[in-house]
């Protein structure tokens, strides 16, 4: 079953290598001719992925351990959402899922209305690179990951996966991203295919590429929101977001496909920056590679990252031809196209957005590669200088949507008494911010840009906003963004943490809170040791909560003791306490976190996650 499942992979990687060839040879001999044979192989490539993806699974449920992708991250002992969850845990499954959802992708854009407006010649060049990309996904799988192959010696049972991973957001959470990484395949390939092919309308391409890449846009989003929420949980992961390399990876394709989407609007509406927005289209997928390369270097350290492994070359020797080809094949056809208005307009806003969120990917980049390129030994560069380097950027944004809705495409102040209030309004909150002690002043613009944008929409004609579609997707997109960083911002400057130390039966004070333990719980269970606290937890009139924070200690995971905290749910208190240990005298070491506001990130994540589908080409949308 196992050579069977190998053999796919590998008839993947021909298939992939021959529809691939076999559309090149057309395009140099006969570009006009329907380009049957790769749309098979597309199919033939998603019919063995999915074979070989029910084999790998197949055997973590079993917890096979004679394979070693299967032995590295699960065990008999593990319950079964764990099973499943190592799919994208390991190394080789998650590059397998990776390969799934990308011939997924490919399948439905072939049987999508936008696949049948395209020329035969724009068809061919689509498949010359989405079946390229398959063939080095399959060449990885392959050669370097392979997800079948033997363990060096054999054993009885499997490790399991690392304690740190074993949380709810394992489930929902890398299977997200890899899935938006792998529908960024479609709008790159379509991308570059149109910009290629002549004869074509610069529009057309667009709208065939726009819902895969809304799609991709979105499960990057509630993927990074999702993590964020599980690193918050996670004792010592420095709270939703500590620029952990796993982290950073993520974000770099989530940034270059929102300026993509920004450009792709410009296109559709104005029918401007056509070689831009075709370049910005395939950039997503190339940061995805990127991405792919931080964390299988060996440079990072991460519980998400990998060893360092032979697939590092390929993945940056790949990188840098896509990168190379998009370029290219962006600038190779003339276009001529209205000359942009200026920063005065909103396409001047809109051209800066996306700018910035260019230069924060390429700041991001440099930085998660700098330990590679200094040397393994050399130091990973840690929060401070991110937020040094990102974070004004990052301010930029809320300050930039607060003014964009009331400036004309092409210049010139719209409803002039509403702009002066919003500007009147963007100085009172500055000057508040700075009056209650506020001091961070990249913090203070993202909250007073955030704030008068949220009250920009409040004065917006609502009757517009409910009747359009496309106003209503979009204004709930950026009041989620708006929502985020407000909670990030009040966050940041509420947060408080303490170490407690505490016997049964006393008491003490934690900022609002009265926590009180009851008692000390030790015991086990089948793979794991655990000491438990159980808190009483009161602030002010309401109901006294019963908390009870583990510590574990894994038996095949001795040097990694995972603490599970507990928290109590609400919208303005975050709190959490983790068990931390016992100390000599036989006192519960308690570490207590207080992040008020932090739950509204989650629901502005939720907004920016759903509400894109609402937007006119999106998802369960139709266009004749």
């Amino acid at each position: 079953m196992y050579s069977f499942a190998s053999f796919s992979i590998a008839a993947v990687l021909l298939f992939s290598a021959l529809g691939a060839g076999t559309s090149l040879k057309a395009l140099l001999a006969n570009p006009g001719c329907p380009p049957r044979l790769a749309e098979c192989s597309g199919l033939l490539c998603a019919v063995l992925l999915a074979a070989a993806s029910a084999i790998f699974l197949a055997a973590l449920l079993a917890a096979d351990a004679s394979l070693a992708g299967v032995a590295s991250c699960t065990s008999r002992s593990s319950p079964l959402p764990y099973r499943i969850a190592a799919f994208w845990a390991s190394e080789e499954g998650s590059l397998l899922f990776w390969a799934l959802g990308t011939a997924a992708a490919g399948v439905l854009f072939q049987f999508s209305s936008g696949y049948r407006q395209l020329s035969c010649e724009a068809r061919h060049w689509h498949w010359l690179f989405f079946l390229s990309v398959m063939a080095f996904l399959s060449l990885l799988l392959c050669f370097w990951s392979r997800p079948f192959a033997p363990s060096s010696a054999p054993l009885a049972d499997g490790r399991g996966l690392n304690p740190l991973l074993r949380h709810a957001g394992m489930l929902f959470h890398p299977p997200l991203l890899l899935l938006g990484c792998a529908g960024l395949a479609v709008p790159a390939s379509l991308s570059l295919a149109q910009s290629l092919s002549g004869g074509q309308d610069e529009g057309c391409w667009a709208e065939a590429a726009r819902p895969f890449l809304l799609i991709s846009w979105c499960l990057l989003t509630s993927g990074i929101f999702l993590g964020s929420w599980w690193a918050n949980s996670m004792p010592g992961w420095g709270g939703f977001w500590s620029w952990d390399p796993a982290e950073n990876a993520s974000l770099l394709p989530w940034l270059a496909a929102t300026a993509a989407l920004h450009a792709v609007s410009m296109l559709r509406r104005r029918h401007k920056l056509a070689a831009s927005a075709a370049f910005l289209t395939a950039l997503p997928l190339v940061f995805a590679f990127a991405s792919t390369w931080i964390i299988r270097c060996g440079a990072a350290q991460s519980a998400h990252a990998f060893s360092g492994s032979g697939v590092s070359l390929p993945l940056l020797l790949f990188t840098a031809a896509a990168l190379s080809t998009a370029a290219w094949a962006a600038c190779s056809k003339r276009r001529h196209c209205p000359r942009l208005s200026g920063l005065e307009s909103r396409e001047g806003l809109l051209l800066l957005t996306i700018w910035i969120l260019l230069v924060l990917a390429a700041l991001i980049l440099a930085a998660a590669a700098w330990p590679w390129l200094r040397g393994h030994g050399a130091k990973a560069l840690g929060a401070d200088f991110y937020n040094r380097a990102c974070l004004p950027f990052f301010a930029m944004l809320p300050a930039l949507l607060a003014f964009c809705p009331f400036l004309g495409w092409s210049g010139g102040i719209r409803r002039k008494k509403a702009f002066l209030l919003a500007a009147g309004l963007m100085a009172a909150a500055l000057a508040a911010l700075w009056a209650a002690g506020f001091r961070l002043p990249a913090a203070n613009l993202a909250a007073a840009g955030s704030a008068v944008f949220l009250a920009a929409h409040c004065l917006a004609p609502c009757k517009k906003i409910l009747r359009s579609r496309s106003a209503a997707g979009l204004a709930g997109v950026h009041a989620g963004l708006a929502i985020a960083a407000l909670a990030i911002v009040f966050s940041g400057y509420g947060k408080i943490e303490a170490e407690l130390s505490l016997r049964p039966g006393e008491t003490e004070r934690f900022g609002p809170f009265t926590i009180t333990l009851s008692e000390i719980r030790e015991g086990a269970q089948e793979d794991y040791h655990f000491l438990e606290g159980v808190l009483t937890v009161k602030s002010g009139r309401s109901a006294a909560a019963v908390l009870r924070p583990q510590r574990r200690i894994y038996a095949k995971w001795e040097r990694v003791p995972a603490s599970h905290a507990a928290s109590i749910p609400s919208l303005a208190k975050g709190f959490q306490v983790s068990a931390a240990g016992l100390s000599a005298d036989g006192r519960l070491r308690l570490h207590c976190t207080l992040t008020p506001w932090i739950s509204w990130l989650w629901i502005g994540g939720g907004m920016m996650s759903l509400l894109p589908l609402l937007l006119p080409g999106g998802p369960g949308r139709r266009r004749s």
